[in-house]
């Protein structure tokens, strides 16, 4: 080799680029310059600084790891969908925008379509309504959330106050039992003529249940034996439609009414289907009547009795 040849230099290992300064810390752990966090020394003060140390960031790789991530949300945001929320300061008024954009309707009128239940109370629909505007409910949630909620509620309250009045009653009877001991079956008995014929005089189930509502049950069943023994002895039937008074009383009745009596009756169907019945309830009395109305009628009939 000659003297004059340069010498040969051998080219340094090719590298990975500079080593962060952070490089070595745990994963975590915040890297400090001197004693400080990094964000107190290489940042300047400022909502940069302040941003880093609320969150806490590790070192400046992954605070510019949060950032991409926040660029790349930002890029497939659609504004579109976005709702602003107003404060706790807010108008009613600026409420209007969110609840529109979350479905609600321009009116309570947007809620016709709503499949608020069978047999709903118009009224209650029209309370729905304008509830479920208020509160800024879309028509989807309306029927699907507060209308099922709300049927729901009613069906249980209904179950319950059922239940509740079948043990009311059953309470009731019981104490009238105590209090009318043997004579529980015979008033029974005119209680259920009385029903019968106010039934015949169109005086219905529902006209009955709006009596109970008002005086109560046991009030009820005492009115109807009453008016049946204060009827007749039981026949609350018996009465002179045409000539409008009351029932023939056989005990104070002349020879001449006890006979008119007995021929009303014996074209009176309603009283015939119980006279003549084997299994009626109101049959002895309406027996008993008969035979008191002939023994007052005496000759005029042509007999006695029955």
């Amino acid at each position: 080799m000659s003297g004059n040849n340069p010498p040969v230099v051998t080219p340094p290992a090719p590298t990975n680029g500079p080593t962060a300064p952070w490089a070595g810390v745990p994963e975590g752990q915040i890297w400090t310059v001197g004693d400080k966090p990094w964000y107190e020394t290489t940042l300047p003060e400022g909502p940069a600084r302040q941003l880093a140390a609320t969150k806490k960031y590790a070192n400046p790789a992954v605070l510019a790891q949060s950032y991409a991530e926040l660029e790349r949300i930002n890029a497939a945001r659609d504004d579109s969908k976005m709702i602003r929320i107003p404060d706790e300061n807010a108008k009613p008024e600026d409420w209007n925008a969110v609840y529109e954009r979350l479905g609600r309707p321009k009116d309570p009128e947007g809620y016709k379509d709503v499949k608020w239940g069978d047999n709903a109370d118009p009224k209650m629909i029209d309370f729905g309504k304008n509830l479920a505007f208020k509160l800024g409910l879309s028509p989807k949630a309306v029927e699907s959330v507060m209308a099922t909620e709300w049927n729901a509620f009613v069906a249980k309250m209904n179950t319950e106050a059922a239940q509740q009045a079948e043990t009311d009653g059953a309470a009731a009877l019981a104490t009238i039992k105590a209090e009318w001991k043997g004579d529980f079956d015979a008033n029974k008995a005119k209680g259920q003529q009385v029903l019968r014929a106010l039934d015949k005089a169109g005086f219905n189930d529902a006209d009955m249940a709006a009596v109970e509502k008002s005086i109560g049950i046991p009030a009820v069943v005492k009115l109807l034996a009453t008016i049946g023994k204060l009827s007749g002895e039981g026949n609350f039937m018996n009465t002179n439609v045409g000539g409008g008074s009351g029932p023939i009383d056989p005990a104070t009745a002349s020879p001449e009414q006890a006979a008119s009596e007995i021929k009303r009756l014996a074209s009176d169907k309603a009283f015939q289907d119980v006279y003549m019945s084997k299994t009626d309830p109101g049959q002895k009395d309406a027996a008993d009547r008969m035979r008191k109305l002939y023994e007052r009628a005496g000759k005029l009939m042509g007999a006695a009795g029955v």
